[in-house]
C-alpha cells in the first residue's frame, strides 16, 4: 500500500479514512508507505500488523499533543524509513524503537543524540543505518552499534565514523 505524497497536512477526516483502510488490510500488508503523518491511531494499527516487513512513513506533521500511545512489539518489521521529520517530532521515536526488536535497516532524514542512543539500546539486530542529517554533533562510545555492516550519511563528522564499527559508504 502506497499513499500519494501531498504538500499539505492530512485532515482528521482523511486520517480516519486511512485508519479504516489500514484496519481492513492489517492481516495482509507486508509493505506500507504512508507519505504523511498517519496519526497515533494509525501507528497503533500499523504496529498490530503481523505480516508487515517494510514501513515508510512521515512524521513531519506529527505535532498533535502526545497521548498515551501503545505500540505492540512488532517482530515482523525489519525495515523502517522515515521520509520527513522536524527536530521537535522525534519524541515518538522512543516508542517506535522500543517496539521493533528485529529492525535490521533504518533510514531517516534526521537523527538526534537521544534518538541514536535509543536506537542502539532497543534495536540490537540493526545492520544498516542511513542518516541524512545529524541535528547535533554526536560522539558515540566505543562499540556503538556492534552489528552495523553499512552506515551511510550525507552529513557526518569523523568522530562518528571512527566510533561506529561499519563500512563507510
Amino acid at each position: 500500500f502506497h499513499s500519494p505524497k501531498l504538500n499539505v497536512p492530512m485532515t482528521v477526516d482523511n486520517r480516519e479514512l486511512l485508519c479504516d483502510i489500514l484496519q481492513l488490510q492489517s492481516k495482509s500488508l507486508e509493505e506500507l508507505s504512508i507519505n504523511q503523518w498517519c496519526g497515533y491511531n494509525g501507528l497503533e494499527i500499523i504496529f498490530q500488523m503481523k505480516k508487515l516487513i517494510n514501513l515508510t512513513f512521515d512524521i513531519n506533521y506529527g505535532t498533535e499533543s502526545l497521548p498515551t500511545i501503545s505500540l505492540n512489539v512488532n517482530t515482523s518489521i525489519t525495515r523502517v524509513d522515515i521520509d520527513d521529520m522536524k527536530d521537535n517530532d522525534s519524541f515518538i521515536l522512543y516508542k517506535i524503537f522500543k517496539s521493533l526488536p528485529n529492525l535490521i535497516i533504518y533510514k531517516t532524514c534526521l537523527m538526534q543524540n537521544h534518538d541514536m542512543i535509543m536506537l542502539e539500546r532497543h534495536c540490537k539486530k540493526l545492520k544498516e543505518l542511513y542518516v541524512e542529517n545529524f541535528s547535533v554533533n554526536f560522539v558515540p562510545t566505543i562499540n556503538f552499534f556492534p552489528n552495523i555492516m553499512l552506515f551511510k550519511s550525507l552529513d557526518i563528522n569523523n568522530e562518528i565514523v571512527m566510533s561506529i564499527l561499519a563500512k563507510e559508504d
